[in-house]
């Protein structure tokens, strides 16, 4: 729907039009706009022409976009203009430009005109589906950079990193795109470029001269003296009534080179300063300064990132120390040297200038150097010194200017001007005291008069501020400071010279804020938490400010406890940062490597991307290899949106032809393991640079008849540490471990690796095991939010990651060619099969912690003397099942991945499975830990207990699994932490996950509906830790996807197969999955109720604006009626029915509305097996854990937000076993042209990928349930 409606006309105004055509003496009237309500200034009817600047307006798909047109441009849409009559379109101009009508109709027919649809992307110039873009061949009509990917980044980040990236590259390069480029990367989003979602921007624009009714602001006139009449000077209309001048740079921005020249330009000036620093603050001579201390800072500087150096800036100032010590360049380097820190700061601030720029994630927005050099100087002038005369106001504007003007370069006087403040400011011993802190012994506290024109400044630099966008924080602090201006007087602190440190480590610069890894290379002792250790390393390290702080002690800073245990974890950081070089250990000799390889290696090598193309037929197939039989490929139609596709089977002759054109092909493999460049088919099978695959992974070859075993890897040997690892606390380890890299593994590894494991608490080792498992490039533990919670794009980062980071690193200089530490807390993979060969010995390693001697095969027996499964109620399928379970298990396969449709027994399956595997295995079993939703456990509990008489018990609160029995636990009770006193008598777990994980390796795990632990929340970085220690693994679900994200999926798909998998081949492992998919002979007719929009919900829409949840909220009320009747008539015809409402509430409402209809008695959730209730409402949650809604017929539901999974489990209480009828009834009702009936469209894409996933599983009749019906 667009912002504005026709008005119709009355029947006799229209007899009188007719008349008038009809005569000829009248020409169709331009169509009105609704009083009261205005066009829209968009895209549409402006069009859009080089030099434009395009803003998105929508809230939730192009918020935050900014776009500069540097080739072509957009027409204005005919349609729309014909929509809403020429004669509204001008008067819309008029306003909006603020012009008068005829000048107004002149700039609109100097726009020219599309034919194409409303909804067609900026810039494009053909009919093509935007949907495919990928396709599209004609070329687009306009291109432009991406100034700020805003709401794209979003979107692209729900399709993969691998779209994020190349967004964000497209960003950091201002390389040129169009439509078809972004489109491409942002999945779904096809609408993310519609060129009704953007308006053009008026500003930035180039002026002659400034409107004196705006705030205007020179920054030239704080330019230094020296840089003055460089570079060519222009005013820059900014918008928000604000016009600033600035002067322009050349077309590229400044090299280090030049950045070091500039600030050895503006060496006098600050030569200056410092000297009468010096004689004003201690009487006493300066140092000179020098351009060889310029070489050197710069040289020390030059490998940091630009979040570092922002960082590095901000601490130099702050920490107001007289010089900056920077670290030695490596073992044989000269010692250290210091520069002063007036040097360190404009070197800084210089660097940031030669940056391109960099992403925030946090502020959804990508920073230019330049922007970033200036914004970061702003906010430090406010909250670490006091600069008299800074230039505040020109530091934001000209922010604003470069943030605006993506294409302009900062002048050299611009940069100068930089350069010297920042030095400055490093000198400046005061600090504006808006932290209204009280003076010291080391600090004064004074007040000075703030100017009427100084009170101006102070408050536009804040409110532009907020046009830059910053943290909040830095926000509010400047909104304080203007505050206080206004009140006429300047509250300051000075610090004494005497106070002032006279070093500062250049380490000091290293804090959360720029390095997260902080957290966990910091020494024992900081905090307990990763709160705790962030507070600490600022508040008591890098947040320290000699200026306000109480009774600074420069002398014993450095000895404080806290600060020497940060400054290690901060040497660490730095080194890394500054890619300091790491000393190759010496060979001694070598070893070979004996490394089982799975069968599937070279099939997920291939992945999905094989595929029988138009020579197979109209369609494509995807084909991957068996992954037991690489001869056995699997055939599939590429998952698709388009329901009607997905029930089309696919004849063998097509079969044929997909397999024999992906055999025809030679197919380049990039893989760790040393196996062969090329893989074939050849003379029947499967080949890699010629030797058969069956050969490589095991089986006699024919050379030379010896039996294969995989692969065997001949590794370099280098000498034993020089001494042993001591325990956590042992830095001298560290170091050591952190200095040096190899190829191989130290000559006695085992051993070594025996011992430390020994005086490794299990918690620690244990957790290290889970993060080592399925990683082939890159080990990379989690890091924290800011506030120490889990981190918006990881998993859960937990108490002892720290103890675990150092464990790693430990371990890494027994076997560097496993792990080679990278930045904290990252680990490279040099070579992934040391690194499986490292976790196999870890598996079999003893541990600190005291425990009772492994139990014998008949302790274990014993133990699980009442776990028994009557074989004969297993169902063929579930048989079937659990056979394909235990040939996995021979294959060596680490868990399984259980698909079966609601009703199915899949709880019997397991069961049945866990004990053919207690059978078997040689492993101690200990306990069965079965992790479930919440609303399932008791049903569950009763299933187990009551139907198949198995042991079973609810997990206690102390955690400690019950031996012998299945422990059930509600998922998110994963995620509890024990008290204190808890911990004490746990012997020191501080949470469920701890206790849990420790019990891991001694227990089958079962994750029931495990599609519930995809997100990357708490619960599932607890079911991923506790999971990947198993002894073995069963996920189970009815819907392997529960959203477009492979990748979710996938992560639970590699913990249950021995190669990697990832979203290039996830399609592979899902043909691992023990998939079984009955025909229930229960056809479910799917229906759509649509209901029309009346004028009246249409009216309400305008009325709220872009709440999308209160537009929802008010397109469900407007359908409930609707809703109630067909429930109504559904009950009545179909001999009952379940009605889906949103929530509490709304089940009330339907329940009344249901009242009052004819022949329905409604209840509620409690009702369900009552069968005087011919109406069951119940919300969008109670859709697992009951069968009694069998007895109904039919389902009509609302649209609601939700997940696929849980639309698949409503359906599934009445598609289940125990349905007597051979067809149910499917209604969803929605508004027309409403938000909800988007929210359906997108649900059906993701309901129809789960149909594409059970073309995998194998089919069986309605037979198969005989045991059922039999026992009924």
């Amino acid at each position: 729907m667009s912002d504005t409606d026709d008005v119709a006309m009355t029947e006799a105004e229209a007899s009188q039009l007719k008349r008038k055509r009809e005569a000829g003496s009248e020409k169709p009237p331009a169509k009105k706009i609704r009083k009261g309500k205005e066009l829209r200034n968009d895209v549409r009817f402006t069009g859009a022409r080089v030099g434009d600047v395009i803003v998105g307006i929508n809230e939730g798909q192009t918020k935050g976009v900014r776009l500069k047109v540097v080739d072509g441009e957009t027409f204005v849409c005919g349609k729309a203009v014909e929509k809403f009559g020429e004669e509204a379109v001008v008067e819309a101009y008029a306003k909006w430009y603020r012009l008068s009508k005829a000048r107004a109709r002149q700039l609109l027919m100097d726009r020219e005109r599309d034919s194409h649809a409303t909804h067609h992307a900026l810039g494009q110039a053909c009919n093509c589906d935007p949907k495919r873009a990928a396709v599209c061949p004609h070329d687009p009509g306009m291109r432009f950079v991406i100034v700020e990917p805003g709401q794209l980044q979003v979107s692209a980040g729900l399709v993969g990193q691998t779209e994020v990236d190349a967004l964000e590259a497209m960003v950091a390069e201002q390389r040129v795109a169009s439509w078809k480029d972004v489109l491409q990367l942002m999945g779904k989003k096809t609408l993310a470029m519609q060129r009704g979602w953007y308006r053009v921007q008026g500003y930035p624009r180039v002026v002659d001269t400034p409107d004196e009714e705006h705030t205007i602001i020179d920054t030239t006139a704080v330019e230094t003296e020296t840089q003055r009449d460089s570079g060519a000077k222009q005013w820059v209309y900014l918008g928000d009534d604000l016009t600033v001048r600035v002067s322009g740079g050349g077309l590229q921005q400044i090299t280090a080179e030049e950045a070091h020249d500039v600030v050895c330009e503006q060496l006098p000036i600050l030569q200056a300063a410092l000297t009468a620093t010096y004689k004003e603050e201690n009487d006493s001579a300066a140092p000179t300064l020098t351009a060889t201390q310029v070489t050197t800072a710069m040289t020390a500087l030059a490998p940091l990132s630009i979040g570092a150096l922002k960082s590095t800036l901000q601490k130099t100032i702050r920490f107001a120390a007289l010089h900056v010590q920077l670290p030695k360049a490596g073992e044989d380097a000269p010692d250290a040297c210091t520069v002063p820190s007036c040097i360190m700061a404009a070197c800084t601030a210089a660097l940031l200038f030669s940056k391109t720029g960099c992403f925030v994630p946090d502020l959804q927005m990508f920073t230019r150097g330049c922007v970033g050099a200036l914004k970061r100087l702003f906010v430090i002038l406010l909250e670490d010194c006091w600069l008299e005369g800074a230039p505040l106001q020109e530091l934001a504007a000209a922010a604003l200017v470069l943030q605006r003007c993506p294409d302009m370069q900062p002048g050299p006087g611009l940069i100068a001007m930089a350069v010297v403040t920042s030095g400055k400011a490093a000198l400046s011993s005061a600090f504006w005291n808006w932290r209204e802190v009280g003076g010291s012994s080391t600090c004064s506290k004074r007040e000075i008069p703030v100017s009427i024109e100084e009170m101006a400044k102070i408050g536009q630099a804040a409110r532009i501020l907020r046009l830059l966008r910053s943290f909040g924080g830095d926000m509010d602090m400047a909104d304080k400071v203007a505050a206080q201006a206004r009140r006429g007087r300047a509250p300051l602190l000075r610090c004494k010279w005497a106070a002032r440190p006279e070093r500062m480590p250049l380490e000091h610069m290293v804090d959360q804020h720029a390095f997260r890894g902080i957290g966990h290379c910091v020494r024992p002792g900081v905090g307990e938490e990763f709160s705790t250790i962030f507070r600490a390393v600022f508040h008591e390290v890098t947040g320290v400010n000699p200026r306000w702080a109480t009774d600074f002690d420069k002398e014993g800073f450095e000895k404080e406890t806290v600060v020497s245990r940060v400054r290690f974890g901060q040497k660490v950081i730095l080194g890394r940062a500054l890619k300091t070089p790491l000393t190759e250990l010496p060979t001694i000799g070598e070893r070979q490597i004996q490394l089982t390889l799975d069968r599937g290696v070279l099939q997920q090598l291939l992945g999905q991307g094989g595929k029988g193309g138009k020579a197979t037929g109209k369609r494509t197939l995807i084909v991957t290899l068996g992954t037991q039989d690489a001869g056995d490929e699997m055939v599939m139609k590429k998952p698709t949106r388009n329901t009607a596709d997905l029930y089309d089977d696919i004849v063998p002759e097509e079969r044929e032809a997909a397999i024999a054109a992906v055999r025809a092909q030679a197919h380049t493999l990039s893989t760790p393991y040393p196996i062969g460049k090329v893989a074939k088919f050849e003379n029947g099978e499967w080949t890699v640079d010629g030797k058969s695959w069956e050969a490589i992974v095991g089986g006699s070859d024919e050379d030379d008849g010896a039996m294969e075993g995989g692969l065997t890897v001949t590794v370099p040997l280098h000498p034993d540490p020089v001494r042993e690892w001591k325990g956590d606390k042992d830095r001298g380890y560290l170091r050591v471990a952190l200095a040096f890299k190899g190829a191989g593994m130290a000559e006695h590894t085992e051993d070594l690796l025996r011992n430390i494991c020994r005086i490794t608490p299990q918690q620690v080792r244990s957790r290290a095991l889970a993060l080592l498992q399925q990683q082939y490039r890159q080990v990379a533990m989690p890091t924290p939010a800011l506030n120490g919670s889990i981190g918006h794009d990881q998993l859960m980062a937990y108490a002892c990651d720290p103890a675990v980071w150092r464990f790693l690193v430990a371990l890494s200089l027994l076997v560097p060619g496993a792990l080679l530490p990278e930045q904290v807390p990252k680990f490279s993979v040099p070579n992934p099969m040391l690194l499986r060969v490292l976790v196999g010995w870890l598996c079999n390693a003893p541990c600190q912690d005291s425990e009772e001697e492994r139990g014998s095969k008949a302790d274990g027996i014993e133990r699980w003397s009442k776990f028994q499964v009557d074989e004969g109620v297993l169902m063929q399928h579930q048989a079937d099942a659990v056979f394909d379970m235990l040939q996995r298990d021979k294959q060596g396969t680490p868990g399984h991945f259980v698909v079966l449709d609601v009703g199915l027994g899949k709880t019997l399956l397991t069961a049945a499975y866990i004990r053919h595997f207690l059978n078997e295995t040689t492993l101690d079993i200990r306990a069965v830990l079965w992790v479930t939703p919440s609303d399932l456990v008791q049903p569950t509990l009763e299933q187990l207990r009551q139907r198949w008489k198995l042991p079973a018990c609810i997990l206690g609160s102390a955690a400690v699994p019950k031996r012998g029995s299945i422990n059930l636990v509600a998922h998110d009770h994963l995620r509890k932490r024990f008290t204190k006193q808890q911990q004490r008598s746990q012997g020191g777990a501080a949470s469920v996950v701890e206790e849990l994980a420790a019990w891991a390796p001694f227990m089958v795990v079962v994750l029931d509906e495990v599609d519930t632990m995809y997100a990357n929340t708490q619960r599932t970085s607890a079911a991923h830790r506790i999971s990947a220690l198993a002894a073995k693994l069963v996920c189970q679900t009815a819907t392997p996807l529960r959203n477009s994200r492979h990748e979710q999926l996938a992560a639970w798909l590699a913990r249950t197969e021995n190669y990697p998998v990832e979203k290039s081949n996830w399609l592979v492992a899902a043909n691992s999955m023990v998939s079984k998919q009955i025909d229930l002979s229960i056809e479910v007719e799917y229906r759509e109720e649509v209901v029309p929009m009346s004028q009246e919900v249409r009216s309400r829409h305008l009325a709220v604006g872009r709440d999308w949840a209160a537009m929802a909220r008010l397109t469900q009320d407007a359908t409930d009626e609707k809703m109630a009747a067909v429930a109504a008539a559904a009950a009545l015809e179909h001999g009952g029915v379940l009605v889906v409402a949103n929530d509490e509430a709304h089940v009330a409402a339907l329940v009344e509305l249901l009242q009052r209809q004819a022949g329905v008695r409604a209840g509620t959730f409690e009702d369900r097996g009552d069968e005087a209730f011919n109406a069951v409402v119940v919300s969008k949650r109670h859709c697992r854990g009951y069968n009694e809604a069998t007895r109904l017929g039919a389902i009509v539901t609302g649209v609601y937000a939700g997940n696929g999974a849980d639309r698949h489990q409503m359906t599934g209480r009445l598609k289940r076993i125990g349905q007597r009828r051979s067809r149910i009834f499917h209604v969803t009702v929605y508004m027309q042209h409403s938000i909800l009936e988007l929210l359906h469209q997108r649900h059906q894409s993701v309901d129809t990928m789960n149909l594409s996933l059970e073309a995998l599983g194998d089919k069986y009749g309605v037979e198969v349930l005989r045991h059922l019906q039999d026992s009924a």
